[in-house]
């Protein structure tokens, strides 16, 4: 499975209204239940750091991109906007430091 960093911007009014109804506790439950619909699991707690650009964090890990996608529509048709970055451990920056690409630059 790949490892991800979720960031979610609140793109909505009713999203919004519904975290404050609701609660982070409540919504953390939700989330969870969507997560592991989908294979997926929480590696991280979500955090809140509400901000000019993003207002909730978490680590997962997703199983394929078929549920990262399903993941992303899902939040955007219920007013959150998701971003997501692969994340890689050291070992992996390793290997690929190892490798010896051939390529030309552009008017080289």
């Amino acid at each position: 499975m790949t490892i991800y960093l979720g960031q979610g911007v609140y793109a909505s009014d009713s999203a919004a209204k519904g975290l404050l109804a609701e609660g982070g506790s409540k919504r953390k439950e939700a989330a969870e239940k969507l997560f592991s619909s989908l294979g997926a699991k929480m590696l991280s707690p979500i955090y809140y750091g509400f901000g000019k650009r993003v207002d909730l964090f978490v680590i997962l890990e997703v199983p394929d991109q078929a549920s990262l996608a399903s993941l992303v529509m899902l939040g955007a048709a219920g007013g959150l906007d998701i971003t997501v970055t692969e994340l890689m451990e050291v070992d992996v920056i390793d290997a690929a430091i190892q490798k010896s690409p051939t390529y030309r630059l552009p008017g080289a």
